[in-house]
C-alpha cells in the first residue's frame, strides 16, 4: 500500500516522518493519514510542527512547515 501514496518531500526540511504505514482509507483516497480516527494531523499540530491542523486532503501543505512525509523506508537510509 505504500506505493499508493506519493511522498511529500522537498529540500531543506526540518523533519521527515519516514516509513509510515498507510491505512486502507489513506491508500484509497490518496492522502496521508486520511482515516476518520487517525490523529496524526492533530498531534503534529499540538506538538508545534504546524500552526494549524492540516486536513488530510491538504497533506501537501505540510511542506510549507518544513515537514515531509514518506511511506518509503529506503528514504530513511538516504538521509
Amino acid at each position: 500500500m505504500a506505493d499508493a501514496l506519493p511522498d511529500n518531500f522537498a529540500g531543506r526540511l526540518a523533519v521527515v516522518f519516514c516509513g509510515i504505514n498507510p491505512g486502507m482509507t489513506a491508500a484509497a483516497v490518496g492522502h496521508h493519514f486520511a482515516g476518520r480516527g487517525n490523529r496524526f494531523w492533530r498531534v503534529i499540530h499540538l506538538a508545534g510542527f504546524t500552526p494549524e491542523e492540516i486536513l488530510p486532503e491538504n497533506d501537501r501543505t505540510i511542506l510549507r512547515h518544513r515537514c515531509g512525509l514518506t511511506a518509503t523506508w529506503l528514504l530513511m537510509l538516504l538521509i
